[in-house]
């Protein structure tokens, strides 16, 4: 990641923009992959593709960003929602940890395995 800020001070930049809602509370990661050129949703700056990019579900988008800003985007998220619970999969009821394959829904997160089983089965969807 190429920023020119530190890192407390885009620490300190993701705490406003939490508090002032410009930017959502990260909740989890819908897919990690190599990065794709887009600007990271954090840092603004370009994901590049030697780098590793987070996408980030939220508000019926899918946002990016670069793995770095995305920890400190969740860590500042997690303090200020002042819960340090981790999501459970609302078909197997396994905790969906940071890093994980998830698909995000209305009616509860699901891992995507469980999702895709879920689907070939014809159930709860």
């Amino acid at each position: 990641m190429t920023t020119l800020l530190s890192t407390e001070q885009l620490r300190q930049q993701i705490r406003v923009r939490l508090a002032q809602r410009r930017l959502f509370p990260a909740s989890g990661v819908y897919r990690i992959r190599r990065g794709s050129g887009q600007p990271c949703l954090v840092c603004r700056r370009d994901v590049g593709r030697t780098e590793v990019e987070y996408e980030v579900g939220g508000a019926g988008v899918v946002l990016v960003a670069h793995e770095a800003c995305y920890m400190l985007w969740r860590e500042e998220s997690v303090i200020q929602s002042g819960s340090r619970t981790v999501p459970a999969c609302r078909h197997c009821g396994s905790p969906i940890r940071e890093g994980e394959r998830r698909y995000p829904d209305s009616a509860g997160d699901c891992h995507v395995e469980c999702r895709d089983t879920a689907l070939r089965r014809g159930s709860g969807w």
